[in-house]
């Protein structure tokens, strides 16, 4: 927590009189100005017990408006009073505002004051700040312990900046990643992120040129209090202490430099507890837009200030946004920090009441993009109110007028509700939104929302379409088939794929709605035999060449039955020698009937691989394809087991699957659904009005 409700309720009402000009507004009261004298005079007492005295009411009292006080009266001080008001201002993180300040003081005494505290707070969160970072190597074990997540499929050009924010949103619950603010305009190029945090952050560290570093204790089988991750241009990480960049970037903030947003940002992802809240000072009491980046930053990592409860407040980040948005803003980059941040704050505001109704507020002036912002922001504050539910049943009913993209956000929203609509929901101009969705990858997701919300499709043509996405309509109109049980439908949509022309989706992982794709995802749904029953229906029917293909289809997603297997192995058994597509269809096979068998003929192919890099890449997927198809049936000692008998093939000296193959970079390419960004986080759309 950042702040106390009642403090910060308080703070909020008192605001507009503390800059109305009221006197002793923007100082010290008088009455509190004869007690801080007091105290500070009192830490030259005569008697030990009083300058004690003197020092607990600082640590209770002091603000960061008594700053000119403060510095004033201890210009001249001594050891003692010195290490008291030392003590004093390292006994709280309130106090970092007036620790930083004493160190941007050309005094020497103050300045030495002022860091020392500094130090001695840095040090009350993570007790090994002071030291050098610890190198690579020793921190590469804990990052390895994390679990691997699915491929986020996200080729993109981007500012380190962007790039690290995500993965640490990506990772969120483990060591806090933090890029510092010389490092966070660094171009990067992301191909697409792969298995755990070690293997993505080395893969974007390399992309930029960066380095890593961990500040903190890693030496236990844990890391240590207030451990992070450290990140920056290469060279750099081990040249100063953590807690050296931590005063250089709360300098910046102080003093409003250029690096100022990008110095509160890296304050904020080290999720150091003092230095939240005074960046929440800062924007409470000056609206310091520096600071605000940094809240911003930090709430979707679960760090949530609450200023974001506050209803006020509310309206003030949403009015930013939408000045943002409009023509001549500051852009979409901003107006997307915002609506993250607020995405990720709950409904109950500070007084413990749902105030989502108010993001309707002038609903019909706002711009398509800024009301796009709202539906976002109420997909992620999952607000259980009826009238909220109601206002977003009529965007979803609007007339087609509507864009597609605004109606799907809403569609989000009612989705993610804590209580679902009682009644069927109707979709105005359904195809239109479907055909909208494909386009952009995004049929299985509206396939989902439909199937939740009981959206009925029967009356929309959806199949057959002749557009260049016949192939995802083809695949969202089986898949929607297969939900409803419509068993004749099926048929006649997979007969249609299967006499059509386009060649089979990307193995590797496909980046667009494909056949591969829809069907992975069925094999994972209770539908499968029903799937495999449709499968059986359509080769009845077939040519022999349009069987052949539904037959490679249907076994890589786990559709084809017990005896299609078997007659596809024996199939593959008889060739001479085979090509890209045979050995991600015999890896297919390492979970069936002939599974052993087929194991063992990959492994045959692995003791002497082909020599074509293409055909090396194929047995390399078709291995991939063995591992996926033995764990998704949950023989998991089988998949260690073959895996084991992999690695130790490749183990021979100068084989050439080696670097494709070796235990820290296999099998990370299963045929499992990739995780585009989009999907995984929102954004603004770029084409809104």
């Amino acid at each position: 927590m950042l702040a106390k409700p009642l403090f910060l309720s308080l703070l909020l009402f008192l605001l507009p009189a503390l800059n109305s000009g009221l006197p002793g507004a923007l100082g010290v009261a008088p009455e509190d100005e004869v007690s801080l004298r007091g105290a500070l005079e009192r830490l030259r007492a005569g008697s030990a017990p009083e300058r004690a005295a003197a020092q607990r009411w600082l640590a209770a009292h002091l603000k960061t408006s008594d700053y000119a006080l403060l510095a004033a009266k201890t210009r001249e001080a001594d050891a003692e009073a010195g290490r008291r008001l030392v003590d004093a201002l390292a006994s709280d993180g309130a106090h970092l505002g007036l620790a930083v300040l004493l160190c941007g003081e050309d005094n020497d005494i103050l300045a030495d004051l002022g860091e020392r505290a500094f130090l001695e707070l840095v040090a009350d969160w993570c007790p090994q700040a002071r030291e050098r970072p610890a190198s690579r190597v020793r921190i590469n074990a804990h990052l390895a312990r994390g679990a691997a997540r699915e491929t986020i499929d996200a080729p993109r050009s981007e500012a380190a900046r962007e790039a690290f924010e995500r993965l640490a949103r990506w990772h969120m619950g483990g060591l806090p990643l933090v890029l510092a603010p010389v490092a966070a305009g660094e171009p990067v190029v992301s191909q697409g992120l792969r298995g755990g945090l070690l293997a993505q952050l080395t893969s974007l560290t390399r992309s930029a040129g960066l380095s890593y570093a961990g500040v903190g204790d890693f030496s236990g089988e844990e890391p240590g209090a207030g451990a992070w991750i450290l990140i920056t241009l290469r060279g750099g990480a081990r040249s100063e202490s953590g807690a050296q960049r931590l005063l250089r970037w709360c300098r910046a903030v102080e003093a409003g430099a250029p690096s100022a947003a990008d110095a509160a940002r890296a304050l904020a992802a080290s999720a150091w507890p003092a230095a939240l809240d005074w960046l929440e000072e800062r924007w409470l009491k000056h609206g310091d837009a520096a600071a605000l980046e940094g809240l911003l930053l930090a709430a979707p990592l679960g760090r949530v200030s609450l200023v974001f409860k506050d209803r006020e407040a509310l309206r003030g980040l949403l009015a930013r946004a939408d000045a943002a948005l409009a023509p001549g803003g500051a852009g979409r980059a901003q107006a997307q920090r915002i609506g993250r941040a607020l995405a990720s704050t709950a409904a109950m505001s500070l007084g413990g009441d749902d105030r989502s109704l108010d993001l309707f507020t002038g609903w019909h002036a706002l711009s398509a993009s800024s009301r796009w912002l709202r539906l976002w922001i109420l997909e992620g504050r999952r607000s259980g109110r009826g009238d909220v539910q109601r206002q977003l049943l009529e965007v979803v009913g609007q007339d087609r007028r509507v864009p597609a993209a605004l109606r799907m956000q809403a569609l989000r929203a009612l989705v993610a509700a804590p209580r679902l609509p009682e009644a069927a929901v109707g979709v105005e101009g359904a195809r239109e939104l479907v055909t909208w969705a494909l386009e952009r990858g995004l049929g299985g997701e509206l396939i989902e929302i439909f199937d939740a919300l009981g959206v009925d499709l029967d009356g929309v043509e959806l199949d057959g379409a002749a557009s260049p996405g016949g192939v995802a309509q083809r695949a969202f109109a089986a898949h929607w088939s297969l939900r409803r049980g419509d068993h004749d439908g099926l048929v006649r949509i997979l007969m249609q794929s299967a006499s059509a022309s386009e060649p089979l989706a990307d193995l590797a992982g496909p980046t667009s709605e494909s056949w591969i794709r829809a069907m992975v995802r069925w094999r994972r749904s209770e539908g499968r035999s029903e799937l495999q029953r449709a499968v059986r229906s359509a080769l009845e029917q077939l040519e022999p060449v349009a069987r052949v293909r539904l037959s490679e289809l249907a076994l890589l997603a786990g559709g084809l039955d017990a005896p299609g297997q078997a007659a596809a192995f024996e199939g593959l058994s008889a060739k001479a020698e085979l090509s890209t597509l045979d050995y991600a269809l015999l890896g297919a096979l390492a979970a069936s009937e002939s599974g052993a068998e087929a194991r063992a003929d990959l492994l045959e192919y692995l003791a002497a691989p082909p020599l074509a890099p293409e055909a090396r890449e194929a047995l390399a997927r078709g291995l991939d394809f063995a591992v996926f198809e033995l764990r998704a049936r949950r023989r998991d000692s089988e998949a260690q087991a073959f895996m084991a008998l992999v690695w130790r093939a490749i183990s021979a000296k100068n084989h050439p699957l080696q670097s494709l193959l070796s235990p820290e970079r296999w099998p990370s390419r299963v045929p499992a659904v990739a995780l585009r960004i989009d999907l995984f986080e929102r954004e603004i759309p770029a084409k809104l009005p």
